[in-house]
């Protein structure tokens, strides 16, 4: 049974990513950096791009660790919870713990942009 995306109208779904972005954890971190900066920037974000990110960023020393901490970014997509991550970010699920090929969900990159804007600050 697919996992569904949030349904949230625009003002709790920037409370959601405001209050996930702000935990003081590495995975929403690496989320808002390295996955939801890329979606509008590119079409497809793939595996590859993200990986290319968190080593460019620092955060991993090669793409094998960032191939580990993608499966973290990953994770958090597929947990039940974060359904207002996958309201932002579509992907396709090529087994059942590997997603691929993530997009921005056009209809809410003005939310996405301010909540990363004021994470930045």
């Amino acid at each position: 049974m697919p996992i569904e995306p949030g349904a949230y109208l625009d003002g709790r779904l920037e409370e959601l990513l405001t209050e996930y972005l702000s935990e003081a954890r590495a995975t929403p971190s690496r989320t808002g950096y390295s996955l939801l900066r890329l979606c509008p920037t590119h079409d497809i974000v793939t595996r590859a791009i993200i990986k290319s990110e968190l080593v460019a960023r620092g955060e991993a020393r090669e793409e094998r660790q960032a191939g580990r901490l993608l499966t973290t970014i990953s994770g958090g997509l597929g947990t039940l919870r974060r359904d207002h991550l996958r309201q932002t970010v579509r992907y396709e699920q090529v087994s059942d713990y590997e997603k691929e090929n993530f997009r921005g969900d056009s209809q809410y990159r003005d939310v996405v942009t301010r909540v990363l804007r004021r994470a930045a600050e």
